[in-house]
């Protein structure tokens, strides 16, 4: 009797939370049409690293990262066996962030981010709270990928030749020309152009100690990163330093985006762009 009740429990949980309507949607460019989690799961791999490009701070979106996490942990059957990077996070704080993490469950919000980040704008960082609470509540490990700041200005300011060698990853590559045109056009008008290259080595640095640094740290099976998406639209940057220092796993790009945040033309646009990402994550 116990058995069965035991399995009627545990079926009963699964049912409720296949029942539960997503907030989130997904656009297979492969098939040129949406398709559900569990179709997901089928043309995927538990094996699989997801790197998840967002646009940061926007509530909707990291809804969806974190529904996105949840079920599919879920369904790979895959709780305690994650990882998952976190871009905002410094790698030479591991142990800190480690700490404070464990915590999660018995701070507020503003707390927890206070002590994680110490952050001048704590409404910044709020949005990601679920994202770490579903890592937390399946049993997911947390990686710090990024360097700090002070350092990466030394790259803007003096050049990557004055970048103390300690710093400077195993992996380091200048990034594709594809990607220094992306990366022109998303500064526009905001930028000199004598400072173009010095920010863009800075941004491949940071490509290069994320991939470094996730391959170096992360010990679980399934594998996500949460980043933002100028760093792996179009399988570059960060997608493309992952591809080449590891091979182990595939590497599946997805794109997070706000279906409100696009006109009927330029989302047409959007999912006519094959090459942007393997699929789209649509929030409301």
């Amino acid at each position: 009797m116990m058995k069965l009740l035991l399995l009627s429990l545990a079926f009963s949980a699964f049912s409720t939370f296949a029942q539960v309507e997503s907030v989130s949607k997904i656009y297979s460019f492969t098939a040129k049409e949406m398709i559900s989690y569990e179709d997901f799961a089928e043309e995927t791999s538990s094996q699989s690293h997801f790197v998840l490009g967002e646009y940061h701070s926007s509530p909707a979106i990291q809804k969806a990262q974190s529904e996105f996490i949840e079920k599919t942990v879920t369904l790979f059957e895959k709780a305690n066996d994650f990882s998952v990077g976190w871009e905002f996070l410094e790698y030479a704080d591991q142990i800190h962030s480690e700490q404070v993490f464990s915590k999660i469950d018995e701070l507020d919000a503003n707390t927890f981010f206070t002590e994680l980040l110490s952050p001048k704008n704590i409404d910044y960082y709020m949005p990601y709270h679920p994202i770490l609470l579903v890592t937390k509540k399946l049993g997911g490990e947390l990686i710090a990928l990024n360097e700090k700041r002070e350092i990466k200005r030394i790259i803007v300011k003096e050049g990557m030749d004055k970048l103390p060698s300690q710093y400077l990853p195993p992996n380091y590559k200048i990034g594709s020309k594809a990607y220094l045109e992306r990366f022109k056009k998303a500064m526009g008008n905001h930028t000199p152009d004598e400072m173009i290259m010095p920010y863009f080595e800075a941004q491949c640095f940071t490509d290069s100690v994320m991939a470094y640094q996730f391959i170096k740290n992360a010990t679980r099976t399934l594998r996500y990163t949460v980043v933002g998406s100028f760093h792996s639209d179009y399988k570059d940057g960060y997608v493309r330093e992952l591809k080449r220092i590891s091979n182990e796993q595939p590497i599946i790009t997805l794109k997070f985006v706000k279906r409100s945040d696009y006109d009927e033309k330029s989302w047409n646009d959007l999912i006519s762009d094959g090459a942007i990402s393997d699929y789209l994550i649509i929030a409301p």
